[in-house]
């Protein structure tokens, strides 16, 4: 950056603005005493940032500004500007490349704040010594003397003096930027000591809610496994329930109806069974068997009759047998006039199978056959007594046979048949009447008991049934009693469901159903109160809560182990970055010391005409007591502190020490210590108040020698009173007192200014 104007307002007794335009490289400001000369040089102090209001001759910040005089009132602020133009070949600072011109400035208000900008932006001051340390303008202003600081340099002490060296090599930059990563490396460590702290402080917490969070995460499977089970078992229970109810209570009904009906039953049977049998059928029974008996006595009787007629025939058979046994086979009875033997046999043989039967039949009680072999009997009877009667020629055919004993004895048998048959007749008419009456009354008598048999197993089987009824009765009505109490219970675990599994659960009603399975649902039943358990020991936990605190907590933690784990590295880069600015430095400082030394011995030497003067760098033991606190207070701790020390030998004389050089050969030195600074790094500037104050007029021209060969690199700007030192200006600027009591400018020529001197 080259410097081209500073522009003061309200700065000490410069009340109105003033402009000093720096065209030429050395610049000459004259005045006569008092006239805010040197306020000027204190100006460029204020404006790079000087912090010190005593090295500025003031107490406090509103001595800065200006304070009022008879003509013009008392200022609130005071501003200095300085303008640079920035050359192409210095725009290394990357903030301010682009701009053609940088403006520093500074304000100072009546309460002491203070405002800096940059091209009129407001900055930070850090921001102002940054882009100066670019520019090879330090802190340690070795490239401002002020009056009587010229010797200061050997007055200071070794640590001071080797921060102007610093600054003169434009070390400040690297020793700024140490110090900032100092700064930044003991931020980091704080840093990462409270976040290793704060990471240690949370980790039980952290620890407790990872616990809360996996205690949710079980509880969350827990409660998933415990959801699709209650869908499940809810599905099939609802489904169970409700088949149940659709049947059950029709059943019960039904059962409740059946059982009715049967009760009624039974005791109209009941009823039935406790009435008599009746007179009529006893009545009727006991007439028809005695009628029975009557009829009976009078059937024997008939029945030895006949006997009687049976034996008589068996008699005529064998008389007839007798009779037939002569000397002829046939008789003739017809054509011939014979009948034959054969045919009075099969007579005989038919009567007598009649007659058996009809022996049989009554033997084996068989009546109802009777009658017909009666008149079966008749009919033969009679068919034999016409052959007998039919027969003409018998006595002459027969002639062994008694023929009219015959015939008498048919006779008699044909009357006894007769009357046999007529009495058979009404015997069998009446004894069949009474078998029917006897039948009818054994037939109602067996019909009333078989019904009364068939009632008492019809109550029997009844009775079975509504004991059977009664018990699906009950067993119905205990399944009912159950299905309220299932039905209850399934309510209870659906609310209860509908706490531990939220909503959800209502998700069951679209479950897929598998056939019912008792045993199954049981299963089911078990594992929800196994699940439900588990879940009671882990105990209720709010998981949007817990989830929230671990997320934050955690985030928290991982936030520190990152920030942890950056710091680390910010740590080990600014180490790095330190160690390569301590080398930087520590190189950079033998290099640029030595090339101090090379100028100082030849500023050293034009300024005494011969010699030796050089800077060494030493080690300095510091004692630095302990507190009056602590026991061992006489006991000092040391401490090492390194600087530059000034070692000079002049020509022609033996000085041993710096102290013992007179005033005008400390300043002779200062000058060409400070001179030698301004010439390793050039700053873009260079000012010089009064420094030649105390010089005669001999070492007055070696000084204004000096200063052609300063302006080649840097812009001098030069106040003072000596004409030597004025030789060499290419430009002028006198500073005056205007009647109002501030400072002011005016142009001087050579001449004048000489008067100034004078």
């Amino acid at each position: 950056m080259e410097l081209t104007k500073i522009e003061l307002t309200g700065f000490k007794s410069f009340a109105k603005k003033t402009t000093f335009r720096i065209d030429s490289s050395v610049t000459g400001i004259v005045g006569p005493n008092g006239s805010g000369k040197s306020n000027v040089a204190e100006a460029f102090r204020f404006v790079l940032g000087e912090q010190s209001v005593k090295s500025m001759r003031g107490k406090t910040g509103s001595d800065l500004i200006f304070k009022g005089s008879k003509g013009l009132g008392q200022m609130s602020r005071a501003k200095v500007d300085l303008t640079f133009k920035n050359n192409s070949e210095d725009k290394d600072d990357s903030t301010y490349a682009s701009f053609p011109e940088i403006v520093l400035g500074r304000e100072i208000f009546a309460d002491g704040t203070n405002d800096y900008s940059i091209n009129g932006t407001k900055v930070r001051l850090k921001d102002i010594q940054e882009l100066l340390a670019h520019n090879n303008i330090g802190t340690s202003h070795h490239h401002i003397i002020s009056q009587g600081e010229a010797d200061r340099v050997l007055h200071s002490s070794v640590k001071e003096r080797k921060e102007m060296v610093q600054d003169a090599l434009g070390l400040r930059i690297y020793e700024w930027r140490l110090k900032e990563s100092d700064k930044k490396l003991a931020t980091v460590l704080e840093n990462m000591r409270e976040a290793q702290i704060s990471r240690r402080e949370i980790a039980p917490h952290v620890q407790f809610l990872k616990k809360q969070i996996d205690k949710v995460q079980k509880g969350t499977e827990l409660r998933s496994e415990l959801s699709a089970l209650y869908h499940t078992y809810l599905a099939q229970e609802e489904a169970y329930i409700h088949d149940l109810e659709s049947k059950e209570p029709h059943t019960f009904e039904s059962l409740k109806k059946e059982l009715g009906k049967i009760t009624q039953e039974i005791t109209e049977h009941t009823n039935k069974k406790q009435v008599a049998l009746p007179t009529e059928i006893t009545t009727n029974l006991v007439r028809a068997e005695e009628a029975i008996r009557k009829y009976e006595q009078e059937k024997n009787t008939i029945v030895r009759s006949v006997i009687s007629l049976e034996t008589e025939l068996r008699i005529l058979e064998k008389n007839i047998e007798k009779a037939q046994s002569g000397e002829a086979e046939k008789i003739q009875v017809s054509a011939d006039g014979h009948v034959s033997k054969k045919e009075v046999v099969e007579f005989a043989s038919s009567i007598k199978e009649i007659h058996e039967k009809v022996i049989w039949r009554y033997e084996h009680k068989e009546f109802q056959e009777l009658p017909a072999l009666f008149n079966l009997l008749k009919a033969r009877l009679h068919s034999f007594e016409s052959f007998l009667e039919n027969t003409s020629h018998t006595q002459s055919v027969v002639q062994k046979v008694d023929t009219k004993e015959l015939l008498l004895s048919v006779q008699k048998l044909k009357e006894d048949l007769r009357v046999a048959t007529e009495d058979q007749a009404r015997i069998t008419h009446e004894l069949e009447k009474a078998l029917t009456q006897k039948k009818q009354a054994e037939e109602a008598k067996d019909s009333y008991k078989e019904n009364a048999f068939v009632d008492e197993r019809r109550v029997f089987e009844l009775e079975r049934l509504q004991a059977e009824l009664q018990g699906k009765l009950s067993l119905t009505e205990l399944k009912i009693t159950q299905l309220r109490e299932r039905k209850e219970r399934f309510e209870a675990e659906l609310a209860e469901a509908s706490v531990l599994i939220g909503a959800s659960v209502l998700q069951y009603k679209n479950t897929t159903l598998t056939p019912f399975d008792p045993h199954t649902q049981d299963e089911h039943r078990k594992k929800i109160e196994r699940l439900k358990l588990r879940i009671e020991d882990i105990g209720f936990v709010n998981v949007d809560e817990v989830t929230k605190e671990y997320e934050s907590v955690s985030g928290r933690d991982e936030f520190l182990s990152n920030e942890i784990r950056d710091l680390e590295t910010s740590k080990e880069k600014l180490e790095q970055v330190m160690e390569e600015l301590r080398t930087t430095l520590a190189t950079q400082f033998e290099t640029g010391l030595t090339t101090i030394n090379t100028h100082f011995q030849k500023f050293f030497h034009t300024m005494f005409g011969g010699g030796e003067a050089k800077l060494v760098l030493i080690e300095k033991e510091k004692r630095q007591r302990k507190s009056d606190t602590e026991e061992d207070v006489d006991d000092a701790e040391k401490e090492t502190e390194t600087g530059i020390d000034v070692v000079v030998s002049l020509p022609h004389k033996k000085v041993k020490d710096i102290g013992m050089l007179s005033g005008g050969e400390r300043a002779l030195a200062s000058i060409a210590l400070l001179f030698a600074l301004s010439q390793v790094n050039p700053p873009p500037f260079l000012i010089l108040d009064e420094t030649d104050a105390a010089l005669d007029e001999s070492n007055a021209k070696k000084y204004g020698a000096v200063l052609n060969e300063l302006s080649a690199h840097s812009k001098l700007i030069v106040i003072t009173h000596n004409r030597e030192t004025m030789s060499p200006t290419h430009s002028l600027y006198g500073v005056t007192i205007d009647v109002d009591g501030s400072s002011r400018i005016l142009s001087v020529k050579l001449d004048e200014a000489n008067v100034y001197a004078k």
